[in-house]
């Protein structure tokens, strides 16, 4: 009986010392496993606080434009942006009128019922005239509206300045 028990306590011993050294393994693998959560904790907060800081630096930039007589009545004819800030340009006009913001490609055309607005991010740097030209239908453009059928005329310019 004193071999069974003896034989029964060494196995004991050894399960526990087993058990112990898994534990360290566990408490090893843990610790490594919560280092590295942490560190990559840290890199994502660092990104995202990047990402928040450039969300925050691009601003909504939006601007009430009214046209009388073919000329935009404000007393500066430049506005000025941002590159990434987020432009809304609002028009309202006396007359039938496509308006073009060139080096963006964007036209819009208003009427004297209605506002009409340009949308988009300053993604181009540098100066950029914004034009209207008269809107005509009829038999010399095909009973089409024509943007360019009429002189080209300079409302004000859009200046998107860098970061």
């Amino acid at each position: 009986m004193r071999t069974q028990q003896a034989l029964t306590c060494g196995k004991a011993a050894h399960l526990v010392q087993q058990a112990r050294r898994m534990l360290l393994h566990f408490v090893r693998l843990f610790g490594l496993g919560l280092v590295l959560v942490c560190a990559v904790g840290r890199q994502d907060f660092g990104l995202m606080r990047e990402a928040l800081a450039e969300t925050a630096s691009k601003a909504e930039r939006g601007f009430e434009l009214r046209i009388e007589n073919g000329r935009v009545q404000l007393a500066e004819r430049v506005l000025r942006v941002q590159r990434g800030d987020r432009v809304r340009l609002r028009w309202t006009t006396d007359d039938v009128i496509t308006i073009h913001l060139h080096g963006y490609d964007i036209e819009a055309r208003a009427t004297p019922d209605a506002p009409v607005d340009m949308t988009f991010e300053a993604r181009a740097t540098g100066r950029f005239p914004i034009t209207s030209h008269p809107s005509h239908r009829g038999p010399h453009t095909g009973g089409k509206s024509s943007s360019h059928a009429g002189a080209e005329n300079v409302l004000l310019y859009l200046e998107v300045h860098p970061r």
